[in-house]
């Protein structure tokens, strides 16, 4: 009997394994029918587009002005003999309506019958005619006569940002016009090169968007590859999407030597196990990136070398932002060719320095200081020729960092403090070293930004007054002070009547306008207002509508303020009523101090 048993299971198990290999086999032609299928599709396109193209040589724009003129007159006989009929038929059904029956006679309804009839079939050629007609001025539109090599760029010129995957958007939206633009757009790798896969995407298209990604990745031929996958909305919840996420980048990985514009979102990224570029050769060739964005929550550390590597030893890479939530060791970059640059992670002074000597054709850079001591008082401030735009969190002393460098070129700054709320020599805000920061670089500042630095109210005057005549966006953002006072909002208020414009020197000897930070056109001020109750609405409506007969002072177009709205309530209702124009609105509500914002 085990024998039996034992015979028994073997059979069982042999027919299973026989069993998963017809299935496999099935499944191997089932995928061969499907690109059997995918060629003929795309063989039927090139036939269809050569039998019917846009474009017919031998059609004579005369002939057709002739067609469309015959046509024309046929249109008004048939509606002259519409009307005709309708007339007949009404006279008839009057003539022999019983007015003591209230029916049509029975010696008329025959009559009747045919002269409805005949109206039908009116109606009916005269919709045809018209039909035919329209299609005749459709042959006259100018698109027509375009070669098909140059509907196909103008086609291309539409997929020039990343694609969506979307109906109402290039290329799709093409490919549903009529069947020859089909042809001509699918026979056009440049517009498939490109995908964006956001959070509605992943949320709305699950089921069919690895497919959907497939189908742009076969149709983008040799072409050089952007690709942009963000499958969540770090503001929005939603049900995590780790599996689908993986498949697209496994579908792409061995495409590697096509990337030219990467970029990989995920911030809830959490699985440590996973291998994400396990298909990338030790020794791969990234030949035409340009751009890299990778944005994790955490990557496994033989990875994070493997693809460090990879980017170091890209020839055209220029952009890069690498942050990675889970610690590691400082990447590796090619950083003399870099023009933009963030990072995550705690960098030390020592290591931005000489980021900044290398890269020296670095215009973006977005990074994290940890600052221990300060250690460079007695070097020369390193000078940077290039950096345009500086973002910076910083932990410590912030003069270090300010004493230690010149930025000519520096257009925009954004600074943050982080650390702990209790207020130390090292977490006060630098002013001194600011302000020399400044005067040495002699850099002209459109936008200033200050997060969570114990700043003053006189400090901040001072800051806008430097910066008056070239400053156009001004963000500042504290939850726990309170700096921006009526002294400050009242010297950023435009006056009521015309100003005259005289111009003062400053402390380097130019000229700035009397009025303060005259061409403001983004401003943010978030947490640290002080005011009294209707002096923020006073300077947020005179920016936004400046006095007549001064072209020079700018109107403001976006703005956004935080403050306790119980405390404020005409502020609150007379920004409010500038929402529908210009101007966001958010409100911190009393005693919500832990930095989480509700927005009205």
């Amino acid at each position: 009997m085990n024998n039996d048993g034992y015979s028994e299971a073997e059979i069982l198990r042999t027919s299973l394994v026989r069993q998963k290999q017809i299935i496999a086999d099935k499944k191997k032609d089932v995928a061969f029918l499907e690109q059997k299928i995918r060629e003929n599709l795309r063989k039927q396109d090139e036939i269809y587009l050569k039998l019917y193209p846009p474009v017919h040589p031998d059609r004579n724009a005369a002939y057709i002005t002739t067609l469309i003129e015959d046509k024309s007159a046929e249109l008004k006989r048939l509606q002259s003999a519409i009307y005709s009929q309708k007339t007949e038929l009404d006279a008839l059904c009057e003539k022999d309506f019983s007015r003591t029956t209230g029916l049509v006679t029975e010696a008329t309804s025959g009559t009747v019958a045919n002269s409805n009839e005949n109206l039908v079939n009116l109606e009916r050629n005269y919709a045809i005619a018209y039909a035919n007609l329209e299609h005749l001025r459709s042959l006259l539109s100018p698109i027509r006569v375009l070669p098909l090599e140059l509907l196909g760029e103008i086609f291309i010129h539409c997929c020039d940002a990343p694609s969506v995957i979307s109906l109402s958007e290039a290329p799709l939206l093409i490919t549903h016009v009529c069947s020859s633009w089909r042809a001509i757009a699918i026979h056009k790798p440049e517009m498939w090169s490109s995908l964006k896969l956001g959070p509605d995407q992943f949320a709305r298209k699950s089921h069919g968007l690895f497919h959907l990604a497939k189908l742009w990745l076969e149709r983008s031929g040799n072409c050089p590859l952007r690709l942009s996958v963000r499958p969540m909305d770090v503001l929005r919840d939603g049900p995590a999407r780790t599996d689908l996420f993986l498949d697209i980048l496994k579908l792409y990985t061995p495409h590697y030597n096509r990337w030219k514009d990467i970029s990989f979102d995920y911030p809830h990224f959490d699985d440590f196990q996973a291998f994400l570029f396990s298909d990338l050769p030790q020794d791969a060739s990234l030949p035409l990136l340009e751009r890299f964005e990778l944005y994790l929550g955490t990557m496994t550390f033989n990875e994070r070398g493997k693809l460090s590597w990879l980017l170091h030893t890209a020839p055209r890479l220029q952009e890069v932002m690498w942050v990675i939530k889970a610690v590691g060791r400082d990447p590796i970059f090619p950083y003399d060719q870099l023009t933009s640059l963030e990072v995550g992670g705690d960098y030390s002074m020592k290591k931005v320095l000489k980021i900044l000597h290398r890269a020296k054709a670095l215009q973006i850079l977005d990074i994290c200081i940890f600052i221990r001591s300060h250690t460079f008082e007695d070097l020369n401030p390193l000078v940077h020729e290039s950096l345009t735009k500086l973002t910076f969190t910083c932990t410590g002393d912030s003069s270090v960092f300010f004493d230690s460098v010149r930025l000519p070129a520096l257009r925009e700054i954004h600074i943050t403090r982080m650390g702990p709320w209790e207020e130390t020599a090292e977490s006060t805000w630098s002013q001194a070293s600011f302000v020399s920061f400044l005067s040495r670089s002699k850099c002209k500042l459109r936008g200033f930004s200050i997060v969570d630095y114990d700043i003053t109210s006189e400090e901040i005057l001072a800051i806008l007054r430097y910066l008056s005549s070239s400053l156009v966006k001004f963000e500042v953002d504290h939850i726990r002070a309170r700096f921006i006072t009526d002294e400050v909002l009242n010297a950023l208020t435009y006056p009521a009547t015309t100003p005259t414009l005289q111009t003062p020197e400053n402390n380097e000897g130019e000229t700035s306008p009397s009025i303060l930070c005259p061409h403001i056109e983004e401003l943010r001020i978030v947490g640290c207002i002080s005011s009294k109750d209707g002096v923020l609405a006073d300077m947020v409506e005179s920016r936004c509508h400046p006095p007549e007969g001064c072209p020079d002072l700018a109107e403001l177009e976006t703005a956004l303020f935080g403050f306790n709205s119980r405390k404020s309530p005409q502020d609150k209702a007379r920004i409010v009523a500038l929402n529908r124009r210009t101007v966001d609105y958010m409100v911190l509500e009393e005693g919500d101090i832990s930095g989480e914002w509700h927005q009205e």
